[in-house]
């Protein structure tokens, strides 16, 4: 159904304007609108690419043997398995682990880095299309990993998003489906056990991009999802005691032909409030959702494409040292943004592999610039891109 309603939207793409409405659920009727300037994309000075396998699905950065060199670990969807590549310094990779088909199942998907048993060492928690389970890569001390844990769950995950929800001290995994089905929350008994009690937030198909962030600033995090066939964005406020409040904070009508492909969440404008960020597949634009601190959105940003339409979408709130910055994947190239002194977005053009996705902002060779990683989804590689960005 996705694949008609995509190749529709295409054909009506061909011979009609794009107009963007104003009028969504939860939004106010103020909008801004960034267009690219484009003079075509270029390699930055200093890159990597890394031989990711076929279709690579996301990528994670951070210091797997704790030698103070951030390292990479990339899901290959195509290929059926997870890599792990250490840094060496001076910006150089050494390919150190295949986590083979047999270890992470057919197609596995998005992976999260987080130190689940507390042993001081960085493991990872993958979602486990192929096998319908969210799987616990144990780090061996900084030599390999190993399958230390597998929960089988109800629908087969895509997206993984990890929180202390309930802040009993457990880590717990929000999963979005890969197609049909609700967004799963397992609630972590006792950690380090890898074991949970399941709970479900009703949602539509395609949910499977999800995030976690405070929207209502009210100490609790909260979820979010896209419902791609659905042309939703959604998050479902916690409201303590493992019960959610689910909100429409973007919606079009299928008239419209918007299809939100996943978000993120960030600070984009440096108030103090999270801001949700989407990319529009099909409507050739980036929407910027900002909220006002307490659970609704304020205004509506656009970002318009230049002539496909985005995949991907990256953002980092402003800290000591950086701006906040987004990253927009589009067919064949990518666009770094930082907002200027009258609020508008400088976008700067980088060749991108075929759809680039999965955007990770890092600063990996610790010389105090930002530096951005992605993988090409459609294609073998993955790339890090070293800044200065923009």
């Amino acid at each position: 159904m996705l694949s008609f309603v995509r190749n529709v939207c295409l054909l009506w793409l061909c011979f009609v304007p794009f107009v963007l409405v104003a009028g969504c659920t939860g939004v106010a009727t103020k909008a801004r609108e960034t267009k690219v300037q484009n003079e075509g994309p270029v390699y930055p000075a200093h890159h990597v690419e890394f031989d990711a396998g076929r279709d690579p699905e996301n990528i994670v950065a951070a210091d797997f043997n704790n030698d103070g060199i951030l390292d990479v670990a990339i899901s290959s969807h195509g290929d059926s398995c997870v890599k792990i590549f250490l840094g060496k310094g001076h910006r150089g990779f050494h390919l150190a682990t295949v986590i083979p088909k047999a270890v992470v199942g057919f197609h596995p998907d998005c992976l999260a880095a987080t130190d689940w048993d507390k042993d001081g060492y960085i493991d990872l928690v993958l979602a486990a299309e192929g096998r319908s389970k969210v799987i616990w890569l144990r780090n061996k001390g900084g030599n390999g990993f190993e399958k230390a844990g597998a929960v089988p769950v109800k629908y087969p995950p895509k997206g993984i998003a990890l929180s202390d929800l309930d802040g009993d001290g457990n880590m717990d995994i929000v999963l979005g489906p890969y197609s049909r089905g609700n967004v799963m929350v397992l609630w972590g008994k006792a950690q380090p056990r890898f074991e949970f009690q399941a709970s479900e937030i009703p949602a539509e198909r395609f949910a499977s991009s999800v995030s976690i962030a405070d929207w209502n600033s009210d100490g609790r995090p909260d979820v979010f999802w896209t419902e791609t066939e659905k042309y939703n964005v959604k998050v479902a406020l916690n409201q303590g005691n493992r019960r959610f409040h689910t909100k429409i904070l973007f919606h079009r009508s299928p008239m419209i032909l918007e299809l939100p492909r996943s978000v993120v969440t960030a600070d984009v404008d440096g108030d103090g409030c999270v801001d949700a960020l989407s990319p529009l597949e099909i409507g050739k634009a980036a929407i910027i959702l900002h909220g006002d601190c307490k659970g609704n959105v304020k205004d509506l940003e656009t970002i318009k494409a230049p002539a496909w339409g985005y995949r991907g979408i990256g953002a980092i709130a402003a800290s000591p040292g950086h701006p906040a910055y987004i990253a927009l994947g589009e067919k064949l190239r990518i666009f770094i943004g930082v907002r200027n002194k009258a609020g508008k977005w400088d976008l700067h053009e980088y060749k991108g592999g075929k759809v680039p996705e999965a955007f990770v902002f890092k600063d990996m060779d610790k010389d105090g610039n930002m530096d951005v990683l992605f993988v090409d989804s459609a294609g073998d590689t993955a790339s890090l891109y070293y800044g200065p960005l923009t």
